[in-house]
């Protein structure tokens, strides 16, 4: 059995996402791989989305940036908890390292968490940086009103130049002609078919299903019957309830439900929400429309939008909160959009054919 360290920022659940589909992928190409993952994501979101072996080892391996909601965030709350988490300890370090030491573990990969690139260097192992940005370009955007800031972004910025092997992903916000390979979006795959899916929601192929998705941030879904007068269109909400709901043309499922996230995706005829990267990803890869919600005070949110509008079919619903529902006028022309047909492959299994190319 082959050992790889994996570090996995536990802000929201992209990185997540991203890290899980390349270590499927990674899996898939060598079963004899075993991921030591490094995180304070849920293990349950690594056992719904892996087949291959794995360790979980529950570690705060980040802070990212702190939100009050899937569209606002909170930068004073950032500046504070950095101060704390910053710099690390050399024990903590070198505590860290050890276990990659006595896990064999050949590399270690960090989805922008600074943490693993600085234990793998303390453990002597090659490190990989997977980003489509580094916190230390998201902070410079506050650094007017709080240049607390200041030190934490020379200090990730040096981390951030340490890896033996850097890989970007589209949608990326820092284009970095240095990078070691540029690779198209990365998501997970869908396990179930359309039509189960459906037929497990109890959405006939006659209506129209639209998800809603937050991007696995949780929101508060207020004055629902607003969308009850699209009688041909189901809106599935995954965290709408804490059980599943069906009220007319609503179905509400927990934040973590039996429904795989990539298979809600992959069964819907179009999608509402944040312009997040996982959710860009797993749109991107099955082709579908997005209607999406901007975050015009996050830093990558122009990237982000630009690759969009460049590469998905896609309507920008420029409403401030989702629960005003000034977007659901939007609705038709959203439905409208032809899907495209992706011919290429998911970016995650050319990260995949990378690495073992660099690694084996």
């Amino acid at each position: 059995m082959k050992s790889i360290a994996y570090f996995v920022s536990p802000h929201g659940f992209g990185h997540a996402a991203r890290s899980s589909a390349l270590m499927a992928a990674l899996h898939s190409l060598d079963p004899d791989i075993c991921f030591e993952i490094y995180t304070l994501i849920p293990e349950w979101f690594f056992l719904e989305s892996l087949v291959g072996p794995f360790h979980y080892h529950s570690l705060k391996t980040d802070i990212g940036l702190i939100q009050k909601s899937p569209l606002s965030e909170d930068p004073e709350a950032t500046l504070n908890a950095l101060d704390e988490f910053f710099p690390f300890s050399q024990q903590h370090i070198t505590e860290i390292a050890q276990n990659l030491t006595g896990s064999s573990c050949l590399y270690a990969i960090s989805d922008i968490s600074p943490l693993g690139l600085l234990a793998g260097k303390t453990a002597s192992i090659p490190t990989v940086l997977i980003e489509n940005f580094t916190w230390d370009w998201i902070y410079e955007n506050y650094l007017d009103k709080l240049p607390g800031f200041s030190k934490h972004i020379r200090y990730l910025g040096q981390l951030f130049q340490s890896p033996d092997i850097h890989i970007t992903t589209e949608p990326y916000c820092q284009f970095d002609a240095s990078a070691d390979f540029i690779a198209r979006p990365i998501s997970r795959a869908p396990k179930k078919d359309r039509k189960s899916i459906r037929n497990a929601l109890g959405i006939f192929e006659r209506e129209k299903m639209i998800l809603i998705t937050m991007g696995g941030i949780q929101e508060s879904f207020r004055h629902l019957d607003h969308l009850h007068g699209f009688k041909d269109s189901v809106f599935v909400i995954p965290g709408g309830s804490e059980d599943f709901v069906r009220k007319d043309n609503l179905i509400l499922l927990p934040h973590h439900s039996d429904f795989y996230h990539p298979d809600l995706i992959n069964a819907c005829d179009a999608a509402v929400g944040k312009a997040g990267y996982s959710t860009i990803s797993e749109l991107y890869n099955t082709g579908t429309p997005f209607g999406y919600f901007s975050r015009d005070t996050f830093r990558e949110s122009a990237h982000l939008t630009a690759f969009i509008d460049a590469n998905m079919p896609s309507i920008h619903l420029h409403s401030k909160n989702i629960s005003d529902y000034e977007w659901l006028k939007h609705i038709p022309d959203l439905l409208a959009l032809p899907p495209v047909d992706r011919t290429k492959p998911n970016g995650a299994f050319q990260v995949a054919e990378f690495l073992i190319g660099e690694f084996e």
